[in-house]
């Protein structure tokens, strides 16, 4: 994959962009993407409202990123996607890897950038309690380097600690594979 693609991929799972910056990647708009690439998805998504509402500044905004939501997860089930509506377990994530697929993770950037923020990471492989996560976010200011972000080992207790977002906090991945 190259820049092109996950810009375009970025476009097709993001709830809104708008003048005071995006609205964040939705799982259902996220699977939708990857099935639309021929991709086998399944999704796990642990609350029935719509998500990142606390990140919009203004209620026309969280008006919008709900109706936004509500599509994607419209085109979800219309395509009969796989949609586990209930909090996953890390264990499962690591099961599914075992099954040949990987994982997009929501979390909490909080415990890695100091800051709570909902992010998106690529759970890719496991062994002896520990994840290893490929992190698109790169922090120049902190000197990191593309190699920074790829292979990072995740204590399996850390990451189900980051794999909640928001209040009420949830909990949402898409698992994908071939």
């Amino acid at each position: 994959p190259d820049r092109a693609l996950e810009v375009e991929l970025w476009r097709e799972a993001t709830t809104i962009i708008g003048p005071s910056g995006p609205g964040g990647c939705d799982p259902y708009g996220l699977a939708l993407a990857a099935h639309r690439r021929g991709l086998r998805v399944e999704v796990f998504m642990s609350c029935a409202e719509p998500i990142f509402l606390d990140r919009a500044s203004s209620e026309e905004r969280r008006g919008l990123m709900s109706f936004v939501q509500a599509g994607f997860r419209r085109e979800a089930e219309a395509a009969s996607l796989p949609i586990e509506a209930r909090v996953f377990a890390v264990e499962e994530i690591g099961q599914a890897l075992d099954r040949g697929l990987l994982a997009l993770v929501l979390i909490d950037q909080a415990p890695m950038m100091g800051h709570t923020c909902p992010h998106w990471v690529l759970v890719h492989g496991h062994g002896d309690g520990v994840y290893f996560v490929n992190d698109p976010w790169i922090e120049p200011d902190r000197l990191e380097q593309k190699m920074d972000v790829i292979d990072l080992p995740v204590r399996a207790a850390e990451l189900d600690r980051m794999a909640w977002y928001g209040n009420p906090a949830y909990r949402a991945a898409v698992l994908v594979g071939r």
